[in-house]
């Protein structure tokens, strides 16, 4: 039997990094207790394969992970760096106790924009496709995503702020539906 979790971690910022602004930094204090505190967890649940969001410090998660015997890690793409040692956009990851192949997700299909009178579209976090290898089982596609929050949109005020929120959501679950369904 595996045993696969996902996990949000909640800002995984390693000091003296901040996300989104300067004001949220953790203290070396609140960044141990953090640590620690994920490090007991994992090892209480023995997972083999964690699907992480909301990580801003990819090294410092590779380390951490590695000594929860988590030793292959894959984050998509790298997360946003504003100015001053400010991070403007989270990644996704997926570590777990056997390999890992990143594969690419099917781009969106301008037809499907077209049928929803679309121009562009842009996921709000990169989503993440990968391979497993598990023993006796053989090879499994997995897919990490943290879709749009549904806090209100910050361009816009008043209850379209939150719908825009809402249909960003929406459209990233819908296309990658349909992106995933293309991979198989």
């Amino acid at each position: 039997m595996y045993r696969i979790a996902t996990l949000n971690l909640q800002n995984f910022a390693c000091p003296p990094y901040a996300w989104y602004d300067w004001e949220a930094i953790y203290s070396a204090e609140q960044w141990q207790m953090k640590t620690q505190w994920l490090q007991r967890l994992w090892q209480q649940a023995h997972t083999d394969v964690l699907a992480l969001q909301e990580v801003f410090s990819v090294e410092a998660l590779q380390r951490l992970c590695a000594q929860a015997g988590l030793d292959y890690l894959l984050a998509a793409g790298q997360p946003t760096m504003g100015e001053q040692h400010i991070f403007t956009a989270p990644a996704v990851a997926l570590a777990s106790r056997y390999p890992l192949t990143e594969l690419t997700l099917p781009r969106v299909d301008p037809a499907w924009l077209s049928q929803l009178q679309l121009s562009g579209f842009k996921d709000s976090r990169e989503p993440l496709l990968a391979r497993l290898q598990l023993p006796g089982i053989g090879d499994i596609d997995i897919c990490v995503v943290h879709l749009k929050s549904r806090r209100p949109d910050k361009q816009l005020s008043g209850p379209l702020a939150r719908v825009k929120s809402e249909q960003q959501r929406l459209l990233e679950a819908a296309l990658l539906w349909q992106r995933l369904a293309l991979h198989h």
